[in-house]
C-alpha cells in the first residue's frame, strides 16, 4: 500500500504517489534553481510545468489513475535535465558552431536513475523527427548514428529480407 497525494500541476489536478511526488518536486526545484538568473524564469518554469502536466494527462488517458515514479522518470527523461537544457541553449547561441555532448536531445536518450545514482540509456521514439512514428529516429539517437543512414540501412535489410523469405517459402512448398 502506497501513500498518494493530490497535486495541482500546470492547472490540472493529479493523484501522484509519494515517491513520485518527491522526485517531481526535486526536479521542479532544480529547474527553478537553474533558471533563477534568467529573465522570465517563472514563465519558463511554468511552461515546463504545463508540458509535464500534458504528458501526465496522456498517461492518465491511457487508463492509469495514479502517477507513479516510473511515469515521472519517463517524463523527466523526455524533458531533459536542467544541465542538458543549459548545454543545448549554449550550443544554439554559440557562434563557433560546436555541438553539445549532452545526452538530452529530442528523444530523451538518457535517463538518470536518482534512486541508485546511476545513468543508463533508454530507447524512445523521437517525436521531433518522425517519419513513421519516430521509431527509426529514436533508434538513431540511441545509437548515435545519422537518421538517414539508419533509414537507408533498414530499407536495404527490408528489401533483402523479403527476397529471402520468398525463396524459403518456395523451397518449403516444393518439398
Amino acid at each position: 500500500m502506497k501513500k498518494t497525494l493530490t497535486v495541482n500541476l500546470g492547472g490540472t489536478v493529479f493523484n501522484i504517489d509519494d515517491d513520485a511526488y518527491r522526485l517531481l518536486d526535486n526536479y521542479l526545484s532544480n529547474l527553478k534553481m537553474h533558471f533563477r538568473k534568467e529573465a522570465g524564469a517563472d514563465e519558463i518554469v511554468d511552461d515546463i510545468e504545463r508540458r509535464i502536466s500534458e504528458l501526465f494527462a496522456e498517461k492518465l488517458s491511457a487508463g492509469s489513475q495514479v502517477i507513479t515514479i516510473a511515469d515521472v522518470e519517463e517524463v523527466i527523461a523526455r524533458m531533459g535535465k536542467p544541465e542538458d537544457m543549459e548545454a543545448e541553449g549554449e550550443s544554439a547561441s554559440a557562434d563557433s558552431g560546436s555541438t553539445s555532448t549532452g545526452g538530452g536531445y529530442g528523444a530523451g536518450a538518457w535517463n538518470s536513475n536518482t534512486a541508485y545514482g546511476t545513468t543508463r540509456r533508454r530507447l524512445y521514439r523521437n517525436p521531433d523527427d518522425k517519419m513513421l512514428g519516430g521509431v527509426i529516429s529514436g533508434m538513431a539517437v540511441y545509437l548515435g548514428w545519422d537518421v538517414t543512414l539508419l533509414r537507408l540501412l533498414l530499407l536495404v535489410i527490408l528489401i533483402c529480407g523479403v527476397g529471402t523469405l520468398d525463396r524459403k517459402s518456395t523451397r518449403l512448398n516444393s518439398s
